[in-house]
C-alpha cells in the first residue's frame, strides 16, 4: 500500500482530487500516510455497511446481476439461471418467492463476503444487517497455502493452478471410506471426508500433482465458505444467500453444491462485488 501511495504521489494523480473515498481495513491503517503524503482527505465509511448497499444499489439498477446455478456439479445439466430481486422486474421465468412485497428487494437474505477472511451478514431489511459470524479461511487461507505447497505468487496464478487439478488425487471421499455414498446420514460418494487426506499415504502422495494440491486447498476453502454460510442462514431461518463473486466458475459452483445440497438453500451469486464497496462510496457520498 504505501509502494502505491508513492506511485499516486510520484504520478500527480493526487492533484486531481482533494478527498478520496476509502472503505475498508487500509482505509484506516494507511489513513495518516495518505493524507500526509498525498495532501488528501479521506472520506472513510464502514466496509460491510458499505458492501450491504453497494450489493443493493447494484441489483435494485441491474435487474439481471445476481444468478444461481442448477445442478453445479453436473457439466450436462448445470445452467445459470437469473434471479431478479426485485418482482417489478420479474419475467415469467424467473423464479418469485411467495409473500414478498412486489416494490423494493426481497428481504430478509445472508451476504457472505469473502477476501483474506470471511464475513457472513443476515440482512432483514433497509439499513437493518449484523454480522452473524465468519472465518479465518478464506481468500488469505487459499493464496498463502498455494504459495507454500505450489510456489504461486499471486491469487490468480493459484486460481489457475487449481482450475487444471483434480482434488480427488488429494482429499479423501465418503466413497474412499465406505464405497459408496453414506445414505443413511445423507452423504453422497463424491463429498470430501478428510481434506489433503490420501496425501498421508505415501503412495498416494507420489500420485499428486500440484495442480491437485491447488485444486485440494481451493475445495477446502469454498466447502468452509459454504458450511458457515449455511449454518448462518440454518441459524436466523433465512433460505437465501448472496455469494459474492470468488475467482472463478470453479469456485462457486462449488460453494452452491455445499449450500444447497445441505437442504435447500438457494445460493445466490453476485457477479460485480468487486465493485459494491466502491458503488456505496459514491452513493453515500
Amino acid at each position: 500500500m504505501l509502494d502505491f501511495i508513492h506511485l499516486v504521489k510520484r504520478k500527480g494523480f493526487a492533484k486531481m482530487s482533494s478527498t478520496v473515498c476509502a472503505t475498508g481495513g487500509g482505509s484506516l491503517k494507511y489513513a495518516k500516510d495518505a493524507e500526509r503524503e498525498l495532501g488528501l482527505h479521506l472520506h472513510k465509511s464502514d466496509e460491510l455497511e458499505s458492501l450491504i448497499k453497494g450489493i443493493e444499489f447494484v441489483a435494485a439498477t441491474n435487474p439481471d446481476e445476481c444468478y444461481y446455478y442448477e445442478d453445479p456439479l453436473d457439466d450436462a445439466l448445470c445452467r445459470k439461471v437469473i434471479w431478479r430481486w426485485s418482482h417489478g422486474r420479474c419475467s415469467t421465468s424467473d423464479h418469485v418467492p411467495q409473500g414478498e412485497k412486489k416494490d423494493g428487494l426481497q428481504y430478509p437474505y445472508i451476504v457472505c463476503n469473502v477476501g483474506s477472511g470471511v464475513s457472513v451478514l443476515a440482512v432483514r431489511g433497509h439499513n437493518q444487517f449484523e454480522r452473524i459470524g465468519g472465518s479465518s479461511i478464506g481468500g488469505g487461507f487459499f493464496q498463502g497455502i498455494c504459495a507454500i505447497m505450489c510456489g504461486c505468487e499471486t491469487f490468480e496464478e493459484a486460481i489457475e493452478l487449481a482450475s487444471r487439478g483434480d482434488n480427488k488425487n488429494v482429499d479423501k471421499l465418503v466413497k474412499d471410506i465406505y464405497g459408496t455414498g453414506y445414505d443413511r446420514m445423507g452423504l453422497p460418494g463424491d463429498i470430501v471426508a478428510a481434506s489433503f487426506g490420501k496425501i498421508c499415504n505415501k503412495k498416494d502422495r507420489s500420485k499428486a500433482r500440484i495442480e491437485d494440491l491447488a485444486r485440494s486447498a481451493l475445495v477446502t476453502t469454498t466447502n468452509n465458505i459454504g458450511s458457515i454460510a449455511f449454518n448462518g442462514a440454518k441459524t436466523c431461518g433465512i433460505d437465501r444467500i448472496v455469494f459474492g463473486y470468488f475467482g472463478a466458475v470453479g469456485c462457486m459452483d462449488q460453494l452452491v453444491y455445499v449450500t444447497e445440497a445441505r437442504r435447500q438453500i438457494r445460493a445466490e451469486n453476485e457477479q460485480q462485488q468487486d465493485n459494491c464497496n466502491d458503488l456505496a462510496e459514491l452513493k453515500l457520498e
